[in-house]
């Protein structure tokens, strides 16, 4: 049994709000259990496994959590640059004046 604390902290009050979150930063967060064991990927990739239900919630939870508690500022500009890197033709032209990027758009 755990208890999440600052619960209230992520989107919706849910962990479902953290895989949001996080997913806005192309982390592709998807999770289930699998053969006895919880599973949490990144995309394709296995980032997480226990055969705890509790543990991977308190994995998913501590993920949304980290950006969760960003000033909402510093999480955009974070998401910009994520967008640059990852995929760069998400990037809109309301982000483009925002933080000043004048590269042509793709």
């Amino acid at each position: 049994m755990h208890t999440f604390v600052w619960l209230d902290h992520l989107p919706g009050s849910s962990l479902q709000g953290g895989i949001e979150l996080a997913n806005r930063l192309y982390w592709n967060v998807k999770w289930h259990e699998h053969e006895a064991s919880w599973c949490v990927y990144s995309g394709e990739d296995l980032v997480y496994k226990s055969d705890s239900q509790d543990a991977a919630e308190a994995f998913i939870y501590g993920l949304g959590l980290a950006y969760a508690v960003l000033p909402e500022d510093s999480f955009d500009h974070l998401e910009y640059w994520v967008k640059r890197w990852v995929a760069p033709e998400d990037i809109t032209q309301e982000e483009r004046v925002q933080f000043g990027d004048h590269t042509p758009s793709p």
